[in-house]
């Protein structure tokens, strides 16, 4: 046989494309998985995302899962090539319940087998500001499970996805933020008519604040897929619609606890999908989608999951359920009592205690060392795992929070940070154990926070340094906890805000911004300024601004003699304090300032305001503090020739004049004229029945300098007059 050579660049395109088809030639049999990532800060790769795939794998199945080939999709437009988007096997282990599940290499169908698969990308810097809908990174492979709740399940892709979106415009690279992880696997399996509660015990590296809801299950193409009658995606298993003596499933939107009640007998497999949201700051940073399978399996004698009483708590004193807020520095303490009186054989079943949550010491007895910020939290038991023999098991549940333990000096200000602590019973019932979970959250406040003053006043001088003023913030704790107030400057409203100046005196309410500074504020835009308290936590605690203010920055545009005057507002929404008009003010002649008007707008039009000299405005709001807001000066220099062509055209004799004077057009025709004193104000209008290229206009104006304003076919005209009698 005639051996045939192909082109080196044949060979890679066929490899590409046999790649570019890997995931959808895997069988199915995969049975839950995620996609989380984490943010490298150190190292030549700091900056850039590591991202992780879990897939978890049903072993009674005779299909292995490939690790080769598994990829990772990004929006198109990033144009990530393949090689980078890889994911490498990094670890592979069997997640069953060792009692009486059996490994995934001696599994035979129907056993009860889970095994966990971890995939790694490389380091990849993703520069780009994600959109309104989300930065969205994507797995998806053929095909899904056969189950209950969907149609048509087999002809769909597992489709798993993670979001990252937009936070104060910020480019992705370098990256700012950590995704949530988790720490327990999906469900394996439950005995038809067990309890269901499921944690999958949740952290934010970042203490970002988490959220939990159901979410629809994905498949071609992303696209949400369509529900059994009697199911939907918050409704995943049997409940009231498929049987009226049915119970909901329900998922605790702070702790993350899925409870579910299943029916007698019943059996069946259903595909549950729970969407974690990370918020800091009050917005949603991102979001990672976990996808995992129920099983209900016909179970041989009777069993109930441990019963596990409500936490019984000693501090802080009054609190109840499972979510409780501190302030640092108080401690946590409370009690749990797991309960199983079932038997095995004449025998108490086994009953083993598990405990998860980055705030937990080595041995979880061990408060100085172990966990991600000292102090820890501890244990009156030492875990992993306790096991009782007997019909309870008990533990103590201790930690003294402190301020380290507060999300501190973030663009959000004020503080807190809220942590999940899972505690998982699980008896020795085979073929599927009995497992109840509790989640218990822990919110921590920064302590004694002094609020963030209103500002009220940003004012522009002749040189253009910024002063601010506010309205003093008040101090209520003893001793005192105020430190400073914080000023930031930005020139656009969304920031970035920069810090320019800091006043540790809460007495003082003004705050100049010089533009002999580092960071100096703008002369042409408006400068934006935030003022936020330091207080609480060793003066650690940034509060958060109330309101941006900003600078008035008018603008002056001459057009046909007309001086157009435009300004930005200062607060959105007004204060409630601002007066509601505008004063605009001209400087004419040199060192003389005039009210010429008030207005409510932020535009005003001042067609009679030239001279053979400079005019200059500024605009003013006054408020109740009282304070007083003052643009900047902008004007202009009017020559009455080279400014505007109409201008140049028409003459006026005699000028100076005893009120009697004539007016004379070059090269087109007058249609009307005003005459108006130096402040603007209207003397005398009139409308000429047929245009002229002369009129006469007579006057019994006393001595003093007034301005004719002539409408032409060839446009707007102004005129100094001056009367001398």
């Amino acid at each position: 046989m005639k051996h045939v050579r192909l082109p080196l660049r044949f060979v890679l395109l066929i490899a590409t494309v046999l790649l570019l088809h890997t995931n959808r030639l895997f069988a199915s049999h995969v049975v839950g998985g995620d996609i989380s990532w984490e943010c490298i800060s150190t190292g030549p790769d700091a900056g850039k995302f590591i991202f992780y795939l879990k897939l978890y794998h049903d072993c009674s199945s005779s299909t292995p899962v490939s690790v080769l080939g598994h990829y990772l999709e990004f929006p198109d437009d990033l144009s990530i090539p393949l090689p980078a988007r890889l994911l490498t096997l990094i670890s592979q282990m069997d997640v069953t319940s060792s009692n009486c599940g059996v490994s995934c290499a001696s599994a035979n169908p129907g056993d009860i087998s889970i095994e966990e698969y971890v995939f790694r990308s490389d380091p990849i810097a993703l520069s780009t500001v994600p959109s309104a809908n989300g930065f969205r990174v994507v797995y998806h492979r053929c095909c899904r499970n056969a189950v209950d709740n969907l149609i048509d399940p087999i002809n769909q892709e597992i489709y798993y996805s993670a979001t990252m979106y937009s936070y104060q415009g910020r480019n992705l690279f370098p990256c700012y933020d950590a995704g949530p992880q988790f720490a327990e696997p999906p469900v394996p399996a439950i005995c038809a008519g067990y309890e269901l509660r499921y944690s999958a015990i949740s952290t934010d590296p970042d203490l970002d604040s988490l959220s939990y809801e159901f979410v629809s299950a994905l498949g071609n193409l992303g696209n949400q897929l369509s529900y059994q009658s009697g199911f939907s995606f918050s409704e995943p298993l049997p409940g009231p619609m498929i049987d009226p003596t049915y119970q909901s499933a329900t998922l605790d939107s702070i702790t993350g606890l899925l409870e579910y009640d299943s029916p007698n007998g019943l059996q069946g497999r259903w595909v549950v999908v729970m969407a974690v949201d990370a918020w800091r700051c009050g917005q949603r940073i991102s979001r990672t989608i976990r996808d995992m399978t129920v099983t209900a399996y016909a179970c041989s004698g009777q069993n109930d999951v441990p019963t596990v009483s409500e936490p019984v708590w000693t501090q802080p004193m009054g609190a109840f359920n499972h979510h409780v807020t501190v302030t640092a520095g108080d401690t946590v303490r409370f009690t749990l009592n797991g309960q199983d009186f079932d038997m095995i054989g004449g025998q108490p079943q086994e009953m083993t205690l598990s405990a998860f949550g980055s705030q937990f010491g080595v041995y979880y007895t061990n408060a100085d060392s172990g966990c991600a910020i000292v102090p820890c939290a501890t244990l009156s038991n030492a875990i992993p795992p306790v096991t009782a023999s007997g019909f309870q098991l008990s533990t103590t549940f201790n930690w003294v929070t402190g301020c380290d333990h507060v999300r501190l000096n973030n663009e959000c200000g004020g503080g807190a940070s809220t942590y999940n602590f899972a505690f998982k019973y699980q008896d020795n019932f085979c073929p599927a154990n009995g497992i109840n979970m509790v989640n218990i959250a822990v919110t921590v406040l920064a302590d004694s926070i002094v609020p963030s003053p209103q500002p009220h006043c940003v004012s522009v001088d002749a040189n253009g340094n910024v002063e601010l003023t506010w309205e003093s913030a008040v101090d209520p704790f003893s001793p005192p906890a105020f430190d400073a107030y914080e000023i930031f400057h930005g020139t656009s409203t969304t920031g970035p805000f920069v810090q320019v100046g800091s006043e540790s005196d809460i007495n003082m309410g003004s705050f100049i911004h010089s533009v002999d500074s580092a960071a100096a504020p703008s002369l042409t835009g408006p400068n934006y300024y935030q003022i936020r308290t330091k207080s609480g936590c060793d003066g650690r605690a940034l509060g958060s601004a109330i309101q941006t203010l900003s600078s008035l920055y008018l603008s002056v545009v001459i057009a046909d003699s007309i001086v157009e005057l435009s300004w930005n507002a200062m607060a959105h929404p007004p204060l409630p304090s601002s007066g509601s008009l505008y004063h605009v003010f001209r400087e004419f002649p040199e060192g003389s300032w005039q009210l010429i008007a008030t207005t409510a707008d932020t535009t005003f039009a001042d067609f009679i305001a030239v001279s053979l000299g400079g005019v200059n405005y500024r605009v003013e709001l006054a408020d109740a503090l009282p304070c007083t807001s003052v643009s900047n000066v902008a004007g202009y220099f009017f020559d009455g020739i080279s400014d505007h062509g109409a201008a140049t055209l028409i003459h006026i004799q005699p000028n100076p004049n005893t009120g009697s004077f004539s007016v004379s057009m070059d090269d087109g025709r007058m249609t009307a004229y005003q005459l108006l004193d130096i402040l603007g104000r209207l003397l005398e209008s009139k409308t000429l029945s047929f245009s002229a290229d002369r009129i006469q206009i007579d006057t019994n104006f006393s001595e003093g300098t007034y301005l004719l304003r002539v409408e032409t076919e060839r446009g707007v005209a102004v005129k100094k007059i001056v009367v001398k009698r």
